[in-house]
């Protein structure tokens, strides 16, 4: 073995420890002369000094008698042959050769060259030479003996057991072979939990097989299950269009109860496949218990998507009947107009004038006529009356609702919209932000491809325009998602990548797409924003680019009936683009997602977020102050305050709130939450369990709130029936985006402001009230962790 050779006994385990602790590498003989000095177990480990060792080496290092004295002869085999041998006599002059063999290469007849003397000479240098070469090994190894002492000690106080100060239970001193039989244990303990973490993670990776193969088998399962809906919903719609164009007023169409079985069957069909893929498992042996549970939970929740997209489909049969009834009795009246005799023209009138209503205000239904005079048949619906441009952001009276979430996509989601519309409007809601309903790869529709179709995995078209009017019969406002950085390219052009859109209504290429990632192999403009990697991103510098995205968002503005915009990673594209846009679809509200990183330092939120809130301000700017843009800043600001109880982040170093609102409040659309930092995705959530203190804030405060959909429906009846008083209380006091705030107090333990004069909130605890400042006020709400007062005087 290494130093000192093998097949000694004296291996131990201690060796080994040594060994091991060392980081050296050599055989039980080496450590055996390295530690032959060591004393035995339960002696305690001696501490050598750096001379020590060395005066102990150079000791052992004298000559040894040499064996056999001059004259003594000496057999040498110098031949396969052993009887040919020379024999000298040491210490002599002569040499006796005997045979006539071969010596170092020379005739073995004659005296040996070279000479019995020079021999001796270099025999004696190799001899001194062996000598301080094994001197040195020794010196080496007493420096590994006493290098391995003082790595021990110091490991053994780094674990507070120092040798000489260990003590037991019982009070007695513990010595060296305890800490090395406790050393020994903890090896061999930390030896088991690596086997047993072996272990968990080979049958971990058996489960995760496991895991994606039970995935794989229910998405299958998913995926019929929806093929077979959208084949019903199909034969539906098809049906009640083709009843429609021909005239018929009693056509066939599908049941729900047809539906109903068509669905059912290929359920049934899919079921089946899954109950043979069990079967194959079980015979595999990897069938468990774990897997069982979960075939029943999916079977169940898939029970309920097959009742639900049952009832689904017959709302949407009974909703074709309805319009078909509508028809038919718009038909009648036609034709009863055609066959009555001409009236006489009647005297032309005065052009009356225009009064606009409300966008709250609900349509009332025509009057009917005097029986005396002739009927008019009504052939169009009345257009909903609209506000003016802009006029929905000077106002500042509107409470935005974020109509969706992450996982709506799964849903008939604009069906299930349209259908919370009346409540969504008494709640005191003026518009809702609806999901992106162009055509996408990504289901949540976030990598749009053909901008103009408008079938998504939110429902049809049809689904759409209906979902729209009945928010526009209750008196809300429609907001499309608009997602234009990036869209997402159904054809492989220049380079082999993925950039031409031909087939589609805007047929672009190559030329449509920015330069900045090589991925896509655009030729167009660099880029005036951040580049969105997923997808193409759209050169806005283009003027076809823009000539045909204003012409989409007309289409979609004058005849899908959307009534705004929300601009979609707004920060990927200038600001300048959006004021063109907006000029050129003139919507009554815009917003834009211009998410920014907040500044932190060693991990904490800064206080000072002033260059944050600024940046938002200049891309506000940049879009001609056309378009309000979310509040990150108080967003991020907040959730740090009343999560930590930090409430003097609330207010700035002049004294004003420190978001946006605190700087251009009117073009603030401040929010808690939505489906990016909240609902599945939670990239940046607010505090589960402050969700009323922030809500009281932005609620109380100016700027524009927008509330998410999982706070107002899903989170339960009482923080519903709170964020309901809250728009109540908004309303009453009169606080628009513009009002003014007065911040009283904002320290460690609360955070107390009054809003023009007439409302005042207060987060956390403490003891402020508002009537400390003057006046009299009376509680008008309260909740867990919020007071809110109104001025009575």
């Amino acid at each position: 073995g290494g130093g000192g050779g093998g097949g000694s006994a004296y291996g131990t385990q201690r060796d080994s420890y040594y060994a091991r602790a060392s980081g050296y590498s050599m055989g039980s003989g080496g450590l055996r002369e390295a530690l032959r000095r060591t004393p035995e177990a339960g002696a305690e480990l001696p501490s050598l000094s750096r001379e020590a060792a060395r005066a102990s080496a150079a000791t052992k290092q004298k000559k040894a008698p040499r064996k056999g004295g001059p004259g003594k002869k000496f057999g040498v085999y110098i031949s396969n042959d052993p009887t040919k041998t020379m024999s000298f006599t040491i210490g002599k002059t002569k040499s006796e050769v005997k045979n006539g063999a071969k010596v170092g290469g020379r005739s073995g007849l004659g005296p040996p060259s070279p000479t019995l003397k020079s021999w001796h000479q270099r025999k004696k240098r190799a001899t001194k030479e062996q000598q301080e070469k094994e001197r040195a090994d020794s010196l080496r190894l007493q420096e590994m003996v006493y290098e391995l002492e003082r790595r021990l000690s110091r490991a053994v106080k780094e674990a507070q057991l120092e040798p000489k100060h260990v003590t037991e239970p019982n009070g007695k001193q513990a010595n060296t072979a305890d800490v090395n039989a406790l050393e020994k244990r903890l090896s061999k303990a930390e030896s088991l939990v690596e086997n047993a973490l072996a272990k968990t993670d080979d049958l971990q990776q058996v489960q995760t097989k496991r895991d994606n193969s039970w995935a794989r088998e229910l998405q299958q399962l998913t995926e019929q299950i929806q093929a077979a809906q959208s084949v019903a919903e199909s034969v539906v719609i098809q049906n009640a269009r083709a009843g429609t164009k021909s005239g018929e007023k009693h056509r066939t169409m599908p049941d729900a109860e047809r539906v109903e079985a068509a669905v059912q069957a290929a359920v049934q069909s899919a079921v089946a496949a899954l109950e043979a893929k069990v079967a194959t498992l079980e015979e595999q042996g990897v069938w468990s218990v774990e897997l069982e549970e979960a075939v029943q939970s999916a079977l169940a929740g898939h029970s309920d998507l097959l009742q639900a997209m049952v009832e689904t489909t017959s709302a949407k049969v009974a909703t074709m009947e309805q319009r078909t009834a509508q028809l038919e009795e718009r038909v009648a009246l036609l034709e009863a107009a055609l066959a009555a005799p001409p009236a006489k023209p009647a005297a032309p009138r005065a052009p009356a004038e225009v009064v606009k209503s409300p966008i709250i205000s609900p349509t009332p239904p025509p009057s009917m006529p005097p029986a005396t005079e002739e009927p008019e048949p009504e052939v169009e619906l009345a257009p909903l009356e609209k506000k003016e441009k802009g006029s929905v952001m000077d106002e500042g009276e509107a409470i935005f609702l974020q109509g969706f979430n992450w996982e709506s996509h799964n849903f008939a989601w604009f069906n299930i919209l349209s259908s919370k519309a009346h409540e969504i409007a008494q709640a005191g809601f003026a518009g809702v932000w609806m999901p992106p309903s162009s055509q996408s790869l990504a289901p949540q529709g976030y990598l749009p491809s053909d901008l103009y179709c408008l079938d998504s995995s939110y429902g049809s078209e049809t689904d759409l325009r209906n979902c729209i009017a009945n928010l526009h019969e209750n008196g809300l406002l429609a907001i499309a998602d608009i997602v234009i950085n990036h869209r997402s390219a159904p054809q492989k052009g220049r380079g082999g990548a993925w950039n031409r859109y031909d087939g589609q209504r805007m047929a672009w290429g190559e030329w449509a797409i920015t330069t900045d990632n090589p991925h896509f192999c655009g030729t167009g403009n660099r880029a005036t924003g951040d580049d969105f990697p997923a997808a193409p991103n759209i050169d806005h510098t283009n003027e076809q680019v823009q000539k045909d995205l204003s012409e989409w968002l007309n289409h979609l503005r004058h005849e899908v009936g959307y009534d705004g915009w929300r601009f979609d990673f707004a920060k990927g594209y200038g600001g300048e683009f959006v004021r063109r846009y907006i000029e050129a679809s003139n919507p009554l509200f815009a917003v834009g997602e211009y998410w920014d990183s907040l500044g932190y330092s060693h991990g904490a939120l800064e206080y000072d977020q002033g260059a944050h809130r600024q940046r938002t301000v200049d891309w506000v700017d940049r879009a001609g102050g056309l378009a309000q843009a979310f509040d990150f800043t108080t967003k991020g600001i907040l959730q740090d305050a009343v999560r930590n109880s930090e409430y003097w982040r609330l207010k700035d170093h002049q004294g004003k709130p420190p978001g946006v609102m605190g700087l251009w409040p009117s073009r603030a659309m401040t929010f808690l939450d939505n489906h990016d930092t909240g609902s599945t995705q939670s990239h940046w959530p607010f505090p589960g369990d402050k969700i009323l203190q922030g809500y009281a804030y932005i609620l109380t405060h100016p700027g524009m709130p927008c509330v998410m959909w999982d706070h107002f429906f899903d989170w339960g009846e009482d923080k519903r029936s709170a964020i309901e008083g809250l728009i109540r209380v908004r309303r009453e006091a009169g606080v628009t985006s513009r009002s003014e705030v007065q911040i009283d107090v904002a320290d460690g333990s609360c955070y107390g402001a009054r809003i023009d004069g007439q409302l005042a909130v207060r987060l956390g605890g403490g003891d402020w009230h508002p009537g400390l400042a003057g006046g009299e006020w009376a509680e008008a709400l309260r909740g867990e962790g919020f007071f809110v007062w109104k001025r009575t005087a």
